[in-house]
């Protein structure tokens, strides 16, 4: 649970988005014409500026509020809005840091921008899916009881996922088979009960897909150049947080059980990716434009981090901080890197990702 002041922060940062997106709408009308969305037929009955304005500014709005409201379970506000805003500000083809490096050495490529909108504008289908997956995601991380009605909503919900994205389904149905069932087996010390609800989980999605396979997303939404699908990928994203963790679990002493039980969720949801990706290389495919790569590029890959900063920003204990070493003066470096410094390097970084969402319509 986050606290009262977490929350109030959370409403005011999500409208302080509101109001950016609405002034980019504003500024660069956006039309829906020629654009396949779903619900377009239900949101028919309204005018089109309400409709347009629906999707290109309170969906991405919705998508900021669930993000950082799930990385405030883990982070201080800083941060979380800083990784929520980084999660967000995406164009296809042309990331961040190739923005920064634009910015000091080489300005005239930026016009290269001009031509772009954030993925997140340019595919409402997309940010439409994606605002649901987090959605059910938060409401996962949310159960505390893991009756079993919450585990069966939860499982239906994961499932008619599918009708948006069957990969995504995948994805989120593995993660809440590996969660709920640790969690079960956490609260009833019952082995044989966490196996029920693994199988169970597992049976009422396979009796779902096929009873509406006629109905399930399998084209996907095809987003050019968004990830190249290659050893370094899975380095980068997979193998790195791991080896960082290790090294943080040996040099800062950490408690196992209090990492296995707070980041769980991350770690679940981290199996289930690579699980997918792993099946997904056995196709000789171009995954620059499959439609997989839309949700780890916006919301998982920058999960899988998380426990990193959490330690490294931990207050560290009074005796590392009375007992002069190497190592803890290190350690003592690092915290301040981590706290006190942030203040001013993730507030230029949200000034320079306001820049860079904002720049596109200035040339």
């Amino acid at each position: 649970m986050i606290s009262f002041k977490e929350k109030k922060n959370n409403y005011i940062s999500t409208t302080v988005t509101l109001f950016i997106f609405l002034f980019l709408y504003i500024r660069n009308p956006i039309s829906l014409d020629g654009q396949k969305i779903y619900i377009f037929d239900i949101l028919k009955i309204f005018p089109s500026t309400f409709i347009e304005i629906f999707f290109y500014v309170l969906i991405p709005s919705l998508i900021f509020f669930v993000l950082q409201h799930i990385l405030l379970k883990y982070l201080n506000f800083l941060w979380a809005t800083s990784i929520s805003v980084l999660s967000i500000v995406s164009y296809a083809a042309y990331d961040f840091k190739k923005f920064l490096f634009d910015l000091v050495f080489n300005f005239d490529n930026l016009e290269f921008l001009s031509r772009k909108k954030i993925i997140l504008l340019e595919y409402p289908n997309i940010s439409f899916s994606l605002l649901l997956f987090l959605s059910i995601t938060l409401l996962c991380l949310n159960i505390n009881k893991f009756k079993f009605y919450q585990i069966s909503i939860l499982t239906f919900l994961w499932s008619c996922f599918s009708f948006l994205s069957f990969s995504g389904s995948i994805i989120g149905l593995i993660f809440w088979m590996i969660y709920s069932s640790i969690r079960v087996l956490r609260l009833s010390n019952n082995l044989i009960k966490s196996f029920y609800v693994l199988v169970y989980n597992l049976i009422f999605y396979v009796i779902f897909i096929y009873l509406f396979k006629d109905f399930l997303s399998l084209e996907g939404h095809t987003v050019e150049n968004i990830y190249k699908f290659s050893l370094s990928y899975f380095i980068l994203y997979f193998l790195m947080p791991i080896i960082l963790i290790s090294c943080l679990y040996f040099f800062y002493k950490i408690d196992f059980y209090e990492l296995f039980v707070k980041f769980l969720p991350i770690y679940a949801l981290m199996v289930s990716d690579i699980i997918v990706s792993l099946y997904f290389l056995k196709y000789d495919v171009n995954y620059l434009g499959f439609e997989y790569f839309v949700y780890p590029h916006f919301f998982l890959h920058f999960l899988y981090i998380i426990p990193i900063i959490y330690y490294l920003t931990k207050p560290l204990s009074p005796f590392i901080l009375n007992k002069k070493n190497n190592l803890n003066t290190i350690k003592q470096g690092i915290f301040i890197f981590f706290n006190s410094w942030s203040k001013f390097y993730l507030s230029l970084i949200l000034i320079l990702l306001l820049i860079f969402l904002i720049l596109p319509m200035e040339f």
